[in-house]
């Protein structure tokens, strides 16, 4: 990435140099392990007009940031869920040396796609500010991942959608304390099966032990 230097100034800036979405399945040019990774534009803002979401390479430390997937180019996201890394920027051969990822905001951030179009799906980065100091150099680059299998790692490891699992802030009214609205599915043919028994005992304890909920309502 080219280096501009700059006597002065004002705001550190983000450069967001590469977009990586896990998706299953989905041929790309990468050699394996990344063969299926899919790598689009990512980050941006909304519009308050057509088409909704405009996508940026920049960003002013501390000032707001967006990511969005278009779920007409990419149609396996929509009603997905998973986590975005925010990562120090890698080369491929960097990733294939190491592809594990640590978001550098000290947690990743769990998102979802519920909607039809970019603006539909345009989610708030958050847990920030993501800093862009980088002394007299012009841009501090990361990348960022889509980690859509939660193994927080760089690879295409699904192989085939089974199922979705959604969990949702409390809706209007809902009793004081709650914590969140689960429901989950698996296609047909998984239906009653050990998979969706295993499902079902599976994201209960994952809730309580892992995020620390005490009060979930669990939707069909």
């Amino acid at each position: 990435m080219p280096v501009v230097s700059f006597d002065a100034m004002s705001s550190p800036i983000i450069a967001l140099v590469l977009a990586l979405v896990q998706s299953p399945p989905h041929k790309t040019g990468l050699p394996a392990p990344l063969a299926g990774v899919v790598q689009c534009e990512m980050a941006g803002h909304v519009l308050t007009s057509a088409p909704g979401f405009t996508f940026d390479r920049t960003f002013i430390e501390g000032g707001p940031m967006k990511i969005s997937v278009d779920p007409v180019e990419h149609p396996l996201i929509q009603g997905a869920n998973g986590y975005l890394f925010v990562v120090t920027h890698k080369s491929l051969d960097m990733w294939l040396d190491d592809p594990t990822l640590v978001d550098v905001r000290g947690l990743a951030q769990s998102v979802w796609f519920p909607g039809t179009d970019l603006a539909g799906n345009a989610t708030d980065v958050m847990f920030g500010p993501i800093s862009g100091d980088v002394g007299d150099s012009f841009g501090k680059p990361y990348d960022l991942v889509l980690d859509m299998n939660w193994n927080a790692v760089l690879d295409a490891g699904e192989t085939e959608l089974l199922g979705c699992v959604y969990v949702d802030p409390p809706e209007p009214g809902a009793a004081a304390g709650s914590d969140a609205l689960v429901s989950w599915w698996v296609v047909d043919r998984c239906a009653g099966s050990d998979l969706e028994r295993a499902l079902a005992d599976a994201v209960p304890r994952w809730l309580t032990e892992t995020w620390g909920f005490r009060a979930v309502h669990y939707t069909p």
